[in-house]
């Protein structure tokens, strides 16, 4: 097992973590949701609803768990430097991802993004969700 992070929701409780080579959520007592493979799971809960992020192979992984949707969120990291990914959630809705990796442009899904360098690696950020209005 790897990583392992809970978060409570506005539904409840919801727990996030990594089995053999799968990262794995569940809410509640409800059965367990199967993200597909990675390591590193984190998860965040805020008024925009509940975010887990993950590394995958070549890509930092982004997904709202709370929505019913599958979609889910990645930015490649084609030189597979991007890793340690967190996630936080603000009050006032603002969700962002964090990881470290190299400098690159853009975001994740076309949210915005972006990468500040620190010592020999870089902080790289993204949006995932803007506050309410």
């Amino acid at each position: 097992m790897d990583g392992g992070a809970i978060a409570v929701g506005e539904g409840g409780p919801w727990s996030f973590w990594r089995r053999d080579s799968g990262v794995y959520a569940v809410h509640g007592m409800k059965g367990e949701v199967d993200l597909g493979s990675g390591r590193q799971p984190w998860i965040a809960a805020g008024p925009t609803g509940v975010w887990g992020v993950w590394q995958g192979v070549d890509r930092i992984n982004a997904r709202r768990l709370d929505d019913g949707k599958a979609e889910t969120f990645s930015r490649s990291t084609s030189d597979r430097s991007g890793t340690n990914p967190v996630v936080a959630a603000s009050s006032n809705g603002l969700v962002v991802a964090v990881w470290e990796g190299r400098p690159s442009k853009g975001g994740m899904g076309g949210h915005a993004g972006g990468s500040k360098k620190s010592g020999g690696a870089s902080v790289q950020a993204a949006i995932l969700a803007r506050p309410k209005k």
